[in-house]
């Protein structure tokens, strides 16, 4: 038994000593399995042991193993040093040693990550700051393109960190492999600190990604119009129309955002347009895809008193239809019917339609009967001289 009280096996090796003693967590240890001759550089199934030392944050260990020789630059299975481990736990202690070890600074790993990219996904604000001061290159990329700016302008609100990495010279017109810029990823999470720095420090509001959307487009999906109205403020053009001919309206409209969809329609977005596919922001709100946004809908409808008939028939049925994923659909309902489309327009399969979308809502969400949602839709229309299907009566009412 040694003097830390452990049972020691003499016919291990001097490496096997080590790899024990750094899993004991016993910088004493470690000592003495170097002075027997064990190797600082000795793997541990594969990973070196400064790399498991880092990773479970023992700081006496780390630092007898580098004052003994053990190479920062050596990597484990996936490429990583312990300098990424480092940055990945928030071991800022470990950061500033292995920093002073000469730990590799930019060593990517096999996805391409720096040890800032690490930082900067983990929110380890401290350890990237130290990286930077040190030299860290901030726009190196990864397998996709992306530099740290991209990474943390997709993930976090920490404006000192977005400002930190671009007084380090990082690029804020970097693009990743998709064409994306670090304020396409901003506006998308609608991070409006973030948008507001970039767009300070030069970043383009109308850079296209390789679909042909600006910032503009992705900020119609965020749910923040704070995000799109700063966009509009800095010259964003409401007009431009991605590959497919949609404006950022078209992408705003199905994801039940009205806030988002007065702003574009506050300074004169049209809800009328059609994209490649004959399709306007109104039959998108209204008729592809679930959880869509009726209340959205009728911002559009009451900016609009000129839609033809035929339109708004459409509409109505098309909404009746998917009552059950409208969100809003008894207002958009009734606003259809006060602009003048007669519910004699429906027919028994826009019923059934209404029946099998609510059967598979039902399906989706474990319930079962006809939701509230769905009877003040049918109850509207019964008010307003509908003739329900006898036969579909008894099921919807």
């Amino acid at each position: 038994m040694n003097s830390d009280g452990f049972i020691e096996n003499s016919s291990a090796s001097p490496n096997q000593q080590l790899a024990s003693a750094v899993e004991d967590f016993s910088a004493k240890r470690v000592r003495a399995a170097l002075a027997s001759g064990a190797n600082p550089n000795f793997q541990r199934r594969g990973t070196p042991l400064i790399i498991l030392a880092t990773g479970w944050r023992r700081l006496k260990v780390l630092r007898t193993l580098l004052e003994h020789g053990a190479n920062p630059h050596r990597r484990g299975n996936q490429g990583f040093t312990a300098l990424h481990m480092a940055c990945q736990c928030g071991h800022y202690q470990a950061v500033r040693l292995l920093i002073q070890h000469g730990a590799p600074l930019d060593a990517q790993d096999v996805i391409g990550w720096t040890p800032l990219h690490s930082a900067i996904y983990k929110d380890r604000f401290r350890a990237a700051a130290s990286l930077l001061r040190a030299g860290a290159d901030p726009n190196l990329t990864d397998t996709q393109g992306m530099t740290p700016l991209h990474l943390g302008s997709n993930l976090h609100d920490d404006v000192n960190m977005t400002r930190s990495l671009i007084s380090h010279g990082a690029d804020v017109a970097a693009r990743d492999a998709q064409g994306r810029s670090p304020l396409h990823y901003a506006a998308r999470q609608g991070l409006t600190r973030i948008v507001h720095a970039l767009l300070e420090h030069g970043a383009k509001v109308h850079a296209l990604d390789r679909d042909g959307r600006t910032a503009l487009h992705y900020a119609a999906q965020s749910y923040d119009p704070s995000t799109v109205t700063l966009l509009l403020r800095y010259g964003a053009d409401f007009r431009i129309m991605d590959r497919h001919g949609n404006t950022p309206l078209h992408l705003a409209a199905p994801f039940d955002q009205p806030n988002v969809v007065q702003v574009f329609l506050a300074v004169g977005a049209d809800p009328m347009a059609q994209n490649k596919r004959g399709q306007s922001p109104l039959d998108l709100a209204v008729g592809l895809r679930r959880g869509i946004g009726g209340v959205g809908a009728v911002a559009m409808l009451r900016r609009n008193p000129k839609i033809p008939s035929l339109t708004l028939c459409r509409l109505l049925r098309n909404t009746v239809r998917r009552a059950i994923w409208v969100q809003g659909s008894n207002a958009l309902v009734s606003e259809l019917l006060d602009r003048g489309v007669s519910p004699v327009s429906l027919n028994a399969q826009d019923f059934q339609l209404m029946l099998a979308h609510t059967a598979d809502f039902n399906k989706a969400n474990r319930t079962t009967g006809i939701p509230q949602q769905t009877l003040q839709v049918v109850r509207l229309l019964a008010s307003r001289g509908c003739r329900i299907p006898p036969h579909l009566t008894c099921e919807l009412l």
